[in-house]
């Protein structure tokens, strides 16, 4: 090899192999391909048996020969299934065409079936992904326009299969091939949603030749407006319409028809094939001369109008007669009105009226409003009450004498003694009969209870119930009476609730009202001031060996506790947020980590831990940053080595362990630095250099060194 063949990728030269061999270089046989010996043959023996019809390529598809004019091929006429190649049908590379007739064409013409979006050299794989272009391609392909020769698209793009070559012919589809005659045992199904091309052109079957079941979850009928259904337990038919039409046809069903309203043209009639009951505008006939009602009430706002009305079977309604078979009519608690006379035997009333008096059960009284019942024997005779007698009001101009108790409602009058059941009313003051000289209630007989609205005098002064009823909480803390008065406490008023409370003095009194001439709010200021004061304050937790320990709220840690401004040391570079015992778990952050460092520790001392996810170490003894993966340390990024050498100083060796671990764990690549060529020359590596294998020395110049550690 000379100067001139030195290792530059993009030199080509026979010595360096970069030649590239054609199929007839390449040796192969095979007993499937009798006759052939290179893979040239083979390949002529394949397109021979696939492609037994095509021709010679031509330049663009206006050069396909018609028959008519071919000077540039000088063929003879084509004949159907002949292929030719077009090197450029209008987007700079390959397409086939074929001699056919398809659907919709008077005659046969060439037909685009492949484009072959590459070069010369892909030609060849094209035609084996498309193998002949008349068989189905199983994992799809694209079929091309015949007139404007692009690939279809909508509805027509993808694939087109016919089932015959003439019209009147059928397309017919078969699950297996290992059916006996008559025998259908498989399915063939559908992956994706199936519908016809057109709207309203094609049918399901055809009255000959019927699906025997159809199987639905839901059957939309129309423009998406009749919805048959059913959810597993009850099919539904339904019309966004709101009306379903079964036109004159007849309606039968052995079970329930249920609905709000039932309309018929005409009559609506109910036949059992015996008889028939019609329901038709203001009738109801039935064809047995009888309609029952069962134990139903029979109710009607108008006149109900028949011949002899026959009740329960006993009570008979007929012109000027009301009988009954057991004997007896009950009119129940109705008015029984007549302007007649009343005839009967012995008579049996529950009320009777007679003039102004009326007798009722056991009582006499006088209908008319406000008139006197007047009780009157004849002459000196008497009116002689034989049993005790009640009344509401009795009034005598004479004198009243009662021998024995005198019982007045809930009074009782008995020799000397009054007494009552339940309380005494007045409507006027009570009084003793002199000033000082009389008590109410005495030491062994007591008032339990004393009720007073306004005030308690002495003659002089008062006090009013309203401030006698605030001191009613006095020995307690609290309004529920849960908290009893303690030794020491004193009164003081609540007024929210209007009492005064027993407590110990803490909150009722504030700290500047004690002694408020000299003491004032925030005279403490050994105390923090948590309003905040004028000037800084120092909160401290003890002494040198204590700490100051925040929480949230008086009962747990839970919650947080909220830092309002900055959050500043005492002095630079001086004070550590946790310690290595005590850590804060997560920090989250919504700005930027400035001056963040990562953990420094020599590599050999790191160790990894499933608790610690994501830790970062700089290693000081390597300078690399490394990352706690949980399960192992991992150096973070990858080393690389950029450095220029002279041709002398790659050929010999150059050291690259300051900044590859092993090179024989790198990518290494060699470029001549003033033009920036990869030169393919192999390397050899050791875990600390890198030396160029050449041939040939590399000529005098300056050559870049690059290398990335996995």
């Amino acid at each position: 090899m000379s100067v001139h063949d030195h290792s530059r990728f993009k030199v080509v030269s026979e010595t360096q192999h970069l030649y590239e061999h054609g199929l007839d270089e390449f040796p192969y046989a095979h007993p499937a391909l009798p006759g052939s010996g290179s893979a040239q043959d083979a390949m002529d023996y394949i397109l021979n048996v696939l492609y037994p019809k095509i021709k010679g390529e031509v330049a663009t598809p206006a050069d396909l020969p018609t028959g008519v004019d071919t000077p540039n091929v000088g063929d003879l006429p084509p004949e159907l299934g002949d292929q030719r190649l077009v090197i450029d049908d209008g987007d700079g590379n390959y397409a086939m065409y074929t001699w056919a007739k398809w659907e919709g064409q008077a005659a046969p013409q060439w037909n685009k079936v492949a484009d072959f979006d590459c070069g010369e050299n892909g030609i060849i794989q094209g035609l084996l992904d498309q193998t002949q272009y008349l068989y189905p391609r199983k994992y799809g392909t694209t079929d091309y326009d015949p007139i404007t020769e692009l690939a279809l698209t909508g509805k027509d793009a993808g694939q087109h299969f016919y089932g015959g070559d003439v019209s009147g012919q059928n397309l017919i589809l078969h699950a297996n091939n290992g059916d006996d005659p008559g025998l259908h045992s498989g399915f063939i199904y559908l992956d994706d949603d199936t519908a016809p091309s057109l709207d309203l052109q094609f049918n399901l079957g055809e009255p000959t030749e019927r699906w025997l079941n159809g199987y639905f979850g839901t059957l939309v009928v129309g423009t998406a407006t009749m919805t048959i259904t059913s959810n597993g337990t009850q099919g539904s038919i339904t019309d966004t319409n709101g009306i379903i039409s079964f036109d004159d046809e007849n309606l039968i069903t052995t079970g329930d028809i249920d609905g709000s309203v039932i309309t018929a043209s005409t009559n609506l009639v109910v036949d059992d094939s015996v008889n028939q009951l019609t329901i038709g505008i203001g009738s109801i006939t039935d064809s047995t001369g009888a309609i029952s009602f069962g134990d139903e009430n029979l109710s009607t706002t108008g006149t109900l109008a028949s011949g002899v009305a026959t009740i329960s079977s006993t009570l008979v309604l007929a012109t000027g007669s009301i009988t009954d078979s057991s004997g007896e009519i009950s009119f129940g608690d109705e008015n029984l009105t007549t302007t007649g006379n009343i005839d009967a035997g012995t008579g049996f009333l529950d009320r009777l009226e007679l003039d102004d008096l009326v007798l009722d059960g056991n009582a006499i009284s006088i209908a008319t409003l406000n008139t006197d019942l007047d009780l009157s024997a004849n002459g000196t005779g008497v009116i002689d009450l034989q049993s005790a007698t009640t009344t509401v009001d009795v009034t005598t101009t004479g004198t009243l004498q009662v021998i024995g108790q005198g019982i007045i409602d809930d009074i009782t009058l008995d020799g000397t003694s009054i007494s009552v059941v339940g309380n005494i009313l007045t409507t006027e003051t009570i009084r003793p009969d002199g000033n000082g000289t009389r008590d109410l209630g005495g030491a062994t007989l007591r008032w339990r209870d004393l009720f007073i609205s306004n005030n308690i005098h002495d003659g002089t002064n008062f006090i009013s119930s309203t401030d006698l009823l605030r001191l009613r909480l006095n020995a307690w803390r609290d309004l529920g009476k849960t908290q009893p008065a303690q030794a020491g406490d004193a009164l003081f008023y609540d007024s929210v609730n209007g009492v005064w409370l027993a407590s110990a003095p803490d909150t009722e009194i504030d700290h500047g009202e004690l002694l408020a001439s000299s003491l004032l709010d925030d005279d403490h200021t050994q105390y923090a001031l948590l309003a905040g004061r004028g000037t800084s304050q120092v909160l401290r937790g003890g002494d040198a060996s204590g700490a100051l320990t925040l929480y949230n709220n008086a009962t747990d840690q839970v919650g947080f506790t909220i830092q309002a401004s900055a959050l500043n040391p005492s002095a630079d570079d001086l004070i550590d947020i946790g310690t290595a015992s005590r850590g804060f778990k997560d920090i989250y952050m919504t700005g930027e980590g400035i001056g963040f460092r990562a953990e420094n520790e020599a590599s050999g001392s790191m160790t990894s831990d499933a608790g610690t996810v994501g830790r970062l170490w700089y290693g000081t003894d390597t300078e690399f940053l490394y990352v706690d993966t949980g399960s192992a340390v991992k150096k973070v990024g990858n080393n690389s080595y950029a450095t220029v050498h002279t041709n002398v100083q790659v050929e010999a060796g150059i050291d690259v362990s300051a900044s590859i671990d092993d090179a024989r764990n790198a990518v290494w690549q060699l470029r001549e630095e003033a033009s920036g060529d990869i030169l393919d020359v192999p390397v050899n590596t050791t875990a600390t250099t890198v030396t160029t294998i050449n041939t040939v020395p590399l000529p005098a110049g300056n050559y870049r060194l690059i290398g990335i550690e996995a």
